[in-house]
């Protein structure tokens, strides 16, 4: 991060300002971590540490929320006022946006998909086998293609588990798009396809089986929220860095 705000610093004219995605449940006005998993943190006030640390203005935010924004502001494909962005990666979790506008229920926590139970009776989340590393490692996916069948096992459980708590997604918002990101959706480019064909199986009504799209996120620029009319934005998003800054908001 530091190399970026240095660059920055020297080589553009105007106000700077930060703005960061996490992985976790993020103060939208204060910027505090709630609470981020991957990492262990919960409560550090990392907005204003960051900012202190870099004398700047700082905004901070759930990477899934700005991830969404993205997806529904900068990809023309999108045309849908109700959609869901969806992630396996560091956890399995996502956001909303409905009727037009980003929802995130009472606390901004809204789309945590993973901490929903599967199975009945039990407390079996999905999002413990995201972070146990069943289906986030690589060489998962490798041994598929050289025939493995228990690796292959291990994905079609974890394709069936997705597709029972999406499925009750769209079951419940009545939503025609999800949109799919993360490091195991880049890792598998086929694992969406697999998604969206298998989702229909939990799908309760024919309008929804015809009408629901599975796609691909398609775009990375999950931090650009920060950015405003009059000033530059050094973007961070997860653990991936945009080199680049933008001014208005635009490439």
């Amino acid at each position: 991060m530091a190399a970026h705000v240095e660059r920055a610093r020297h080589e553009v004219s105007g106000e700077l300002r930060l703005g960061i995605s996490l992985c976790g449940n993020v103060d939208l006005e204060s910027g505090d971590a709630i609470l981020v998993p991957n990492l262990g943190w919960r409560n550090p006030p990392f907005g204003k540490l960051v900012s202190r640390r870099f004398q700047l203005p700082v905004r901070v935010a759930t990477d899934a929320r700005q991830a969404a924004l993205a997806e529904a502001v900068w990809v023309p494909g999108v045309n849908e006022r109700n959609f869901a962005w969806a992630t396996v990666g560091a956890g399995y979790g996502g956001y909303l946006f409905l009727n037009g506008r980003l929802y995130g229920g009472a606390h901004g926590f809204a789309g945590n998909f993973g901490h929903n139970t599967y199975d009945a009776g039990r407390s079996r989340i999905l999002s413990t086998l995201a972070q146990a590393g069943i289906i986030s490692a690589r060489a998962v996916f490798e041994a598929i293609e050289l025939g493995d069948a228990a690796a292959a096992a291990i994905v079609d459980q974890a394709i069936r588990l997705i597709c029972i708590n999406l499925g009750a997604v769209v079951n419940l918002l009545d939503i025609k798009l999800i949109a799919r990101g993360g490091g195991v959706t880049k890792a598998a480019p086929w694992l969406v396809e697999r998604i969206n064909q298998a989702i229909r199986a939990y799908l309760m009504t024919d309008e929804a089986q015809r009408a629901l799209r599975v796609w691909r996120e398609s775009t990375v620029y999950a931090a650009l929220w920060a950015a405003t009319r009059r000033n530059y934005t050094i973007c961070c998003g997860g653990t991936r860095w945009c080199a680049a800054w933008r001014r208005n908001g635009t490439a």
